[in-house]
């Protein structure tokens, strides 16, 4: 990817993620006179703050030159407002007045299996993040639920691929997440972690809470996984999908009544 700032003119513009050290040693390196920065930082070019997240949406304000604008974006979880700040910064450069922007970003919605709300059995409240899994979406996925928490709260997920020599970090980063997080939530009935493979790392990283730890089931069963789910469904429940779970399992959620 460096290689795209590299290549471009001097009359061209950069526009790169601020918090991102990486990104902005790179744009440093650029022939292009102009390097637009987005993000959360105060150093930024077009910078957001006062981030709020809630179940539907989440509202940020947008600092851009002497205008702040308030805006509302109908997606789940806040790690989408760098993308937003990055499309908005880009969208600027090329000339789109700013409350045009504002209007436009009420528009957006989720991709298919991509923290796409759903309504899943009994009313249940749904977030269906299928489509892939990274170690830090999982984690932002993770994060989002305080924001959407009701009585209960449950997470299906199965564990990651492809990751290499980063895999048993990567895992324990979630465990560790799911036990950050739980005192925020009414409560979590179960975290169901579909599949074998480094389930055991979740464990570990979560168990270092002790007594406080999250309670984690380990059921690679299709029904079984369903089943221990199948009782907390309803209204006052929030149900995670998270990552390549069996897509059977997946349709128990989205086709069960």
């Amino acid at each position: 990817k460096g290689e795209l700032l590299h290549a471009l003119p001097k009359d061209g513009i950069a526009v790169v993620n601020g918090d991102d050290p990486t990104g902005v040693r790179l744009a440093a390196q650029s022939p292009a006179t102009r390097i637009i920065r987005f993000g959360l930082g105060k150093e930024n070019d077009v910078r957001g703050e006062d981030l709020t997240v809630r179940r539907d949406r989440f509202e940020l304000t947008v600092q851009s030159g002497n205008a702040s604008h308030r805006i509302t974006v109908p997606l789940l979880g806040g790690h989408h407002a760098t993308n937003v700040l990055g499309a908005w910064a880009a969208a600027e450069a090329l000339g789109v007045p700013a409350e045009e922007l504002s209007a436009r970003v009420g528009l957006l919605s989720s991709l298919p299996r991509t923290m796409e709300p759903r309504v899943g059995p009994r009313g249940t409240f749904l977030v269906d993040d299928t489509h892939s899994a990274n170690p830090d979406g999982m984690v932002a996925a993770l994060e989002y639920l305080p924001a959407a928490a009701e009585r209960t709260t449950v997470v299906v997920l199965a564990t990651m691929i492809e990751l290499g020599e980063a895999s048993a970090a990567a895992h324990r980063r979630v465990g560790e997440t799911l036990r950050r997080i739980k005192p925020d939530l009414t409560v979590i009935t179960a975290t169901v972690v579909t599949g074998k493979d480094f389930a055991d790392e979740i464990v570990a990283g979560a168990s270092r809470g002790g007594a406080d730890s999250p309670h984690i089931l380990v059921e690679p069963n299709v029904t079984r996984a369903f089943g221990l789910v199948e009782p907390h469904l309803g209204p006052d429940a929030v149900v995670l999908l998270e990552g390549r779970i069996p897509d059977s399992l997946r349709q128990k959620f989205l086709n069960s009544p």
